[in-house]
């Protein structure tokens, strides 16, 4: 069979549904976790300005970064069934 790709519609539903599925993700975090990500994926601000607002050093913002994005990768593999 040769895949075939999505229409517009069905694209748009998956993007959806991925939106959600990384919302959820992120709740499970513990707050200080969830507070570094939003700040800087959704906000966009660098580490320093993330370490100014948490008044906490650049290397533990970097630090919650990490471990967050790994426990966010685990929450989604475990959404798309492993993948």
């Amino acid at each position: 069979k040769h895949w075939k790709k999505p229409s517009w519609k069905e694209q748009k539903n998956i993007r959806k549904e991925n939106q959600i599925a990384v919302r959820q993700a992120i709740n499970l975090l513990p707050d200080y976790q969830k507070e570094a990500i939003i700040l800087r994926f959704y906000y966009e601000l660098k580490i320093k300005e993330i370490a100014n607002i948490t008044k906490v050093s650049i290397p533990t913002v970097k630090s919650r970064l990490q471990q967050g994005i790994k426990k966010l990768q685990r929450y989604l593999a475990d959404f798309n069934g492993g993948d």
